[in-house]
């Protein structure tokens, strides 16, 4: 796109310019002067033009006063940005058991069912642990005395802590034949309530917490069998 060729300078328009600078006008007020009677003049153009004819030189305070105008209109004339309003900042989520209340998971009936139906010969697993789960253990010593390769099941309370100690049923499992039947209730009882409740139960009964393992007398095997 071609600009316009700016008119030629004239001496009406060198009188106007004369006229408008004595007023105090700016070099951009001039242009829109010219504006107003059809001619198309640039504020570079008004400024050169007003050397070379000789004007005299503004006021430094008439030009502070220009400048100040001149910023007032330039942000008067520019758009108004929109406020924009953030939105409440939401409250912090609670839990759902502060909001609703506890939740009972488990059904009461179907945590009696499931567990009932993890009992095996009609027995709790802690029922079975307190009785050895019916497997005779003719080999039971300490617990920590039991020695590798033998069946761990817990035959009593702490402090006198035995173990089965009958051979395990196959390597890498850690009880007897009889106390395996026992302890592996297959993959449908897993991850059931009374499948959870035989492990809650078969680790507090053997934790961490047992006795420092004790020298075992010589004669243990001998006292035992003739009690």
């Amino acid at each position: 796109m071609t600009m316009p060729a700016p008119t030629p300078w004239v001496p009406a328009h060198d009188t106007l310019i004369l006229t408008e600078w004595a007023a105090g006008r700016s070099a951009a007020e001039i242009v829109k002067s010219f504006a107003a009677i059809g001619v198309i003049r640039t504020r570079s153009g008004i400024i050169g033009r007003l050397q070379r004819i000789g004007a005299p030189q503004r006021d430094p305070e008439v030009r502070y006063v220009n400048q100040v105008r001149a910023s007032t209109l330039n942000a008067m004339s520019r758009p108004k940005a929109k406020s924009t309003v953030k939105p409440p900042k939401p409250p912090r989520q609670q839990r759902p058991g502060l909001v609703f209340g506890p939740v009972n998971i488990l059904d009461k009936a179907a945590t009696e069912k499931a567990i009932n139906t993890a009992y095996k010969a009609g027995k709790s697993v802690e029922t079975r642990v307190n009785e050895g789960c019916g497997v005779d253990s003719p080999h039971a010593r300490p617990y920590m005395d039991a020695p590798s390769g033998s069946c761990r099941w817990p035959l009593s309370e702490k402090p006198n802590l035995l173990a089965c100690c009958n051979p395990v049923a196959s390597e890498g499992k850690p009880y007897c034949a009889g106390h395996s039947a026992a302890a592996y209730v297959g993959r449908k009882g897993l991850g059931t309530a009374g499948w959870v409740v035989g492990r809650v139960n078969k680790i507090e009964r053997i934790d961490l917490n047992v006795k420092p393992r004790q020298p075992a007398p010589s004669d243990w095997d001998a006292a035992r069998a003739a009690a």
